[in-house]
């Protein structure tokens, strides 16, 4: 009770802030690729489908009824039959009886896991779409920085107080640089494509850059996630309400071995004569394929055992192995901010000092090659940061909607 207790008083806490929070790029393409996505529109006839199996289970021991009419060419009348059987005794109809609430729940947790998937696959797309567009932005601008250094290097060749390496040095990085620029526009138009296979909607503009700016990740303790995680994970539900399904295959093999006991009234009518008839039924099917089929069940609710098991050490090392990522991450954001701006201060001090003919070109170029390298990794580091986040909200078991506006906090801080 004290988990459920503290998840509650929590939502409570934090409903206000995700509320405000709601609106914004990230969750408004979630909810876009909610009713647009190919393939997370399977998940709602998947859950239906899987609800009505449940319905059916569980109508298991609902009394039967069946009327047949036939006319034989020896009969001057034809020859009318009506039965109402009710199952009082079957172990086959017990079984599927238990499965109802089973089938109920895997419909549900099957339901969640697709959209997970759907929240990671956005948050995939997304990133790809923000890493490109950032890297044409520096490309771009780091482009011009090297123009500039390649027309200064040319002017002071020709003016006898530089050297040809000064020229070819700027020249050659700026060629470098243009190259990647023609594939970074490539990897662009796909990464739009992509989005818009999941959403369906154009690009929204604040998807076009990353801002610079501290970030607040909230990170619980790690045994909070990792308890969460093992009671309420989708994945391990779905792989528990197999295992139940599996050891209810069980029951229902054995039950071939057992007799059924059935209520049974039967209205007959045949040349104008009408016979009633009320009693008991009892059935004894003895069938050596059984046997077989109940070793067949045995072995397959051992190999769903296992699973489960599988599942729940999987949860719990990807919870500590996320844990300590997110954790090790929200400090490197800090660090590479730090390095952007050391970075910038080293480029003005090369230039500086190369005019002063302290430096040469070659440091100069270094740093310029630094300061843009250095903007890129914290890009990547951001984008880093918020899927390992997103898989550990995910894998403890928030509710996707929830964890994707807690993962937008961090994409777009202050939004």
């Amino acid at each position: 009770m004290l988990p459920t207790y503290r998840r509650l008083l929590s939502c409570l806490l934090f409903a206000p802030a995700l509320h405000a929070a709601h609106a914004g790029p990230l969750s408004d393409a979630y909810t876009q690729a909610r009713g647009f996505d190919a393939l997370f529109q399977q998940a709602g006839p998947e859950m239906d489908s899987g609800k009505a199996a449940s319905q059916a289970a569980g109508a298991a021991y609902y009394p039967q009824f069946q009327a047949s009419y036939s006319r034989l060419e020896t009969e001057a009348n034809p020859r009318q039959t009506y039965t109402i059987t009710q199952p009082l005794i079957s172990v086959d109809r017990y079984a599927t009886l238990q499965e109802a609430t089973p089938r109920e729940t895997l419909a549900t947790a099957s339901y969640q896991v697709r959209e997970q998937d759907l929240s990671q696959r956005l948050l995939k797309a997304v990133s790809e779409l923000l890493r490109t567009t950032e890297s044409q932005r520096l490309s771009k601008a780091k482009i011009t920085a090297l123009e500039n250094q390649a027309l200064s290097a040319q002017k002071s060749f020709a003016a006898g107080v530089g050297t040809i390496t000064d020229q070819r040095d700027a020249q050659v990085r700026l060629d470098q640089a243009r190259a990647e620029a023609l594939m970074v526009d490539a990897q662009i138009d796909a990464a739009q494509r992509q989005y818009t296979s999941i959403t369906g909607q154009p690009i929204n503009a604040a998807m076009q850059s990353l801002p610079r700016a501290a970030r607040t990740v909230p990170l619980l303790a790690v045994d909070d996630y990792i308890r969460t995680g093992t009671q309420s994970n989708p994945q391990l539900i779905a792989a528990q309400q197999n295992q139940r399904l599996a050891d209810l295959a069980v029951t229902r093999s054995n039950g071939a071995l057992w007799p059924t006991l059935s209520a049974v009234y039967t209205d007959s009518t045949t040349n104008n004569v009408n016979v009633n008839y009320t009693g008991l039924a009892l059935s004894l099917p003895l069938q050596a394929s059984s046997i077989y089929q109940v070793r067949g069940a045995v072995a397959n609710a051992s190999k769903q055992e296992q699973q489960t098991r599988e599942t729940e050490q999987r949860t719990r090392l990807e919870v500590q192995r996320l844990w300590a990522l997110v954790n090790a991450g929200r400090a490197e954001i800090a660090i590479r901010m730090e390095s952007i701006r050391s970075a910038a201060l080293s480029v003005e001090a090369n230039d500086k000092s190369f005019k002063g003919g302290v430096r040469s070109q070659i440091d100069v170029l270094n740093s310029i090659q630094t300061y843009y390298q250095v903007q890129q990794e914290y890009v990547n580091a951001v984008l880093s940061l918020s899927d390992n986040y997103l898989n550990l909200l995910l894998q403890a078991a928030t509710p996707t909607s929830e964890a994707v506006v807690q993962v937008q906090t961090v994409l777009f801080p202050g939004l």
